[in-house]
C-alpha cells in the first residue's frame, strides 16, 4: 500500500479538485501494483473549518471508481478528535455517507495533548476537550468497531504526545479485545516499532508464539534463530503483503489484526 498525504499537504485549502486528484492516484496504485492506498489526510484547518467532509467524500468516491472495492484496499487514517459528533468537519457524517466504501480507519490516537494516555481515554471516555472521540465512542456513533485500528507512537520521541508503554497499551489492546473489538494496532514509527514492541503490544491479544506455530509449521530448514525471525516476520505481516512506498505522504506499513506504521 502507499500512503497519501500527510502533515506537509493541504489539499482543500490549496484548492486541489478532490476527484482528478483521486483518479491520479489511483492510477498510480495500477501502475506500480501496489494493493491500495491509506488516506493521511491532515488538512487541519480545513477540517476545523468544516471544508472537509465533502471533499473528502468525494474525493473517497473518486478513488473507488478508479480503485474497486474487494480488488484494492482503501484505509483513512484520520486524528481520533475528527470523530467528535460537532464542531468542524466530522468523520462520523464521512463514515455515513461512504464508510462503505473504506476498509478500516487507523486512528490516529496521538499528538492531541494530554489525551488517550490510559486505557480509560482511549477506549472508552474521551476528555471534555474531545467529546465522543475514543474507540467505543466512535463505535456508539455508529462506526463499525472493527474497521477502528487504535493507532499509536512507538517512542516518547514519535510524536509529540499520546505515547503509552507497552505493557500498558498491551492491558488497553486486552481490554478492547475482550469487549468484541478485533481492529488490531497501528504505529508510528519504525525502526523504533520493532520486533519487540510489537510483540510486546500482543502479548496479551494476539500472542506471536501463536502465530509462530503455524509459520513453523511451513518453515523447513534452517536454525531454529531462522525460524523465529521468518515466524516474526510472519506476523508482523499478518494480514497484509507488503510495506509501502512514498507517494506523497510518509510510508506506511499496514495490519488490520496486527501492528501497522502509519502517521
Amino acid at each position: 500500500m502507499v500512503s497519501a498525504f500527510g502533515d506537509t499537504e493541504k489539499p482543500t485549502s490549496w484548492g486541489v479538485n478532490a476527484t482528478e486528484l483521486a483518479y491520479w492516484m489511483g492510477d498510480w496504485v495500477k501502475t506500480y501494483d501496489l494493493d491500495g492506498i491509506d488516506i493521511d489526510y491532515e488538512d487541519f484547518n480545513a477540517v476545523w473549518s468544516g471544508d472537509t467532509t465533502e471533499w473528502l467524500i468525494e474525493f473517497t468516491q473518486a478513488l473507488r471508481e478508479r480503485l474497486p472495492q474487494g480488488e484494492y484496499l482503501l484505509s483513512h487514517a484520520p486524528v481520533a478528535p475528527w470523530f467528535c459528533p460537532a464542531g468542524g468537519s466530522s468523520y462520523i457524517e464521512i463514515n455515513n455517507r461512504v464508510g462503505d466504501l473504506i476498509d478500516w480507519y487507523s486512528v490516529q490516537f496521538y499528538n492531541q495533548g494530554d489525551h488517550y494516555l490510559d486505557c480509560n481515554t482511549l477506549l472508552w471516555n474521551s476528555s471534555g476537550t474531545y467529546p465522543g472521540s475514543s474507540l467505543f465512542e466512535i463505535r456508539d456513533a455508529g462506526v463499525d468497531l472493527d474497521k477502528l485500528v487504535i493507532g499509536k507512537p512507538s517512542s516518547p520521541g514519535e510524536a509529540y504526545s499520546g505515547f503509552i508503554d507497552t505493557e500498558t497499551l498491551a492491558s488497553c489492546v486486552k481490554q478492547a479485545k475482550d469487549n468484541g473489538w478485533n481492529g488490531g494496532v497501528m504505529v508510528w514509527d519504525y525502526p523504533d516499532a520493532d520486533k519487540e514492541w510489537i510483540k510486546a503490544v500482543r502479548a496479551m491479544s494476539w500472542p506471536m508464539e501463536t502465530s509462530r506455530n503455524s509459520a513453523e509449521d511451513a518453515v523447513t530448514g534452517g536454525s531454529d534463530d531462522e525460524v523465529i525471525d521468518d515466524a516474526t516476520d510472519v506476523v508482523a505481516d499478518d494480514t497484509t503483503d507488503e510495506v509501502v512506498e512514498h507517494m506523497v505522504g510518509e510510508a506506511t506499513d499496514v495490519t488490520t489484526d496486527g501492528v501497522a506504521d502509519n502517521r
